[in-house]
């Protein structure tokens, strides 16, 4: 039973928005996304006992942070992912860690969420984590939102409130140009001011609240009517091509071409499942039947329009994960479902979120951000970054380890 609610019906899978939380250790992420799961009337039961205490009340972020280890020190460690809903919209979120040790977390959560709801401290200084998760966030091309958190800690003043949006704004304008707006909301977590319902404590604001603008804001709206993006992940014995749809539909009858020897052919069969359909859609995983399908294998892309040409050289924003510097070995390539070699062929420049300015580097240490070129043993399609993430982005994979060392963002 959740919280005295049934569950909302009549809403579509397009009105799913995905979220993830950034912002400096102990801003109030927790406790702001605790207040919308709580006032939405989502938390459950077992959640609000083990949030309730008994001189201070409910201690909301115990509604994200559910290991034992965040509850007893008050921080967040892992990605939480949580699921609740409004009565026009509903959320998949992701509440990373504030912590700088944990970037990695954000960038894993935010990677492929559509907003960011980038919390501030009112009564802080803007603090460097504050500028690397903003300026991470406006290279991942996403929609953020920005909570000014504890403003009862200022005494609801509209010139402190002021005071950070020009911060956040200057920090905002280091990565370049053609960004998205930000959006900024005064808000008091714990009391909910402007998170669900306005505050009367603070009638110089006339925005929206935080709910209200994640109902309205556009998610992949922008992303219809797409061309085709179908990834193989597995080649049957009988032909049959079995992936997901990342990008546009498919149709029996439509003409596409083969990436190895870019010749074009049509689609005889869609099956979903079982069942013989003649459309699928963008998400869905489908086995699909071509009238030829020669040298097609798996980690490949099929197209209804040119990709950029195949190359072998990539330029782009790299995200730098690993414990280890980066450097010229030769790293394992993820793309998709594909797996190749490459190395990192030169870095440009590094960002420096802090003091706003680009350094040069021989190489990344864990959390840096740079322009680089890779090169590879083989040749790819992909799409840039802005237009696909998923055809425009790829892994660099430690060959010792296997772990995740970094994440290019395609130009």
């Amino acid at each position: 039973m959740v919280n005295g609610r049934a569950e909302n019906g009549g809403l579509l899978l397009s009105d799913v928005l995905i979220l993830t939380t950034a912002g400096n250790v102990d801003d109030g992420k927790s406790t702001l996304i605790g207040r919308l799961i709580y006032d939405c009337q989502w938390a459950f039961s077992d959640q609000l006992k083990a949030a309730a205490y008994k001189e201070k009340g409910l201690n909301l972020a115990f509604l994200t942070d559910g290991l034992k280890q965040e509850q007893d020190e008050g921080i967040t460690i892992d990605v939480a992912h949580r699921y609740f809903q409004s009565s026009k919209r509903r959320f998949v979120l992701r509440d990373s860690p504030g912590h700088g040790q944990f970037t990695k977390n954000f960038v894993t959560a935010a990677s492929s969420a559509q907003v960011v709801i980038l919390v501030v401290d009112a009564s802080r200084e803007l603090a460097a984590q504050t500028a690397r998760h903003l300026n991470m966030a406006a290279l991942l091309n996403l929609e953020i939102l920005v909570c000014i958190n504890k403003m009862d800690l200022v005494d609801f003043r509209q010139t402190e409130f002021q005071k950070i949006v020009s911060g956040i704004d200057e920090l905002y304008s280091f990565t370049g140009k053609n960004k998205k707006p930000l959006k900024f909301v005064p808000v008091v977590a714990t009391e909910g001011d402007n998170v669900a319902s306005f505050s009367t404590r603070m009638p110089w604001y006339s925005g929206p609240t935080v709910l209200s603008w994640l109902e309205k804001v556009k998610g992949d709206e922008n992303k219809k009517n797409l061309p085709l993006r179908f990834s193989v992940q597995l080649v049957g014995a009988d032909g049959g091509l079995m992936g997901e749809i990342i990008q546009g539909s498919i149709a029996t009858g439509n003409n596409i071409t083969l990436p190895s020897k870019q010749i074009e052919t049509q689609i005889e069969k869609i099956y979903y499942g079982h069942e013989l359909v003649s459309r699928a859609e963008k998400g869905q995983a489908v086995r699909v039947y071509l009238q030829h399908s020669t040298s097609i294998k798996r980690g490949d892309i099929l197209y209804e329009k040119q990709l950029t040409r195949p190359s072998s050289s990539l330029r782009g924003t790299l995200f730098w994960l690993g414990l280890q510097n980066s450097s010229k070995d030769s790293y394992l390539i993820r793309h998709g479902t594909r797996l190749l070699q490459g190395h990192i062929d030169k870095i440009f420049n590094v960002f420096d979120f802090e003091f706003k300015n680009m350094a040069n580097s021989s190489y990344l240490k864990t959390n840096d951000v740079g322009e680089v070129s890779l090169k590879m043993h083989e040749s790819i399609f992909s799409d840039s970054y802005s237009e696909n993430a998923e055809t425009g982005s790829l892994l660099l994979i430690d060959p010792q380890t296997h772990e995740t060392a970094g994440a290019l963002l395609i130009s």
